[in-house]
């Protein structure tokens, strides 16, 4: 299975691939390249423990601008506070003004 790492490209064959242009014009280089490095880990990981992900450029480019989308989806949710405090220390509770 080792042999198997050998086919893999470079971080920087990856990100120099054509797909990955515009990420790295809107993402800029070093996010796109950790993102790179981050799915060239994980197929390394699956290389040594499972059959055959894949490992051609087209493949990982396209798994690299997944984990792009991802990390740059918002993970917070809006939620209502009910507790009677307030958010910021400068308002006061709402139970204060009455």
């Amino acid at each position: 299975m080792a042999f198997l790492l050998k086919l893999l490209p470079s971080v920087e064959r990856l990100v120099a691939d054509t797909t990955m242009k515009r990420a790295c014009e809107f993402y800029g280089r070093p996010f796109v390249t950790n993102a790179a490095r981050e799915v060239l880990a994980n197929a390394r990981a699956q290389l040594l423990t499972e059959d055959s992900p894949s490992v051609d450029v087209k493949g990982l480019a396209w798994l690299t601008r997944t984990r792009i989308e991802e990390m740059m989806t918002a993970s917070l949710t809006p939620v209502f506070n009910l507790t009677g405090r307030s958010a910021r220390p400068t308002m006061r509770p709402f139970s204060a003004v009455f």
